[in-house]
């Protein structure tokens, strides 16, 4: 999802994590809140997703090049 957005609005500072978890909950990709927390912790540890602060939220960005992200999501579909 979070790659997805930023492929689609490259100049957004990213999601917040109230967006992200209802994208993710929408197309069952997570159950649980907690399933979504689990998830950025590890991604957040591999330095795959890091945050930034924006309108006093906490947004949610990927880290990898947008070629990357490409290849990303034409290997899921």
């Amino acid at each position: 999802m979070l790659v997805q957005h930023q492929l689609d609005e490259p100049k957004s500072l990213g999601l917040d994590k109230h967006e992200l978890y209802h994208a993710c909950r929408a197309k069952l990709y997570v159950s649980s809140e907690a399933a979504l927390d689990g998830h950025l912790a590890e991604f957040t540890d591999h330095h795959l997703v890091r945050t930034r602060r924006s309108a006093g939220k906490e947004c949610y960005y990927c880290t990898l090049s947008p070629d990357m992200m490409k290849r990303i999501v034409a290997d899921s579909r």
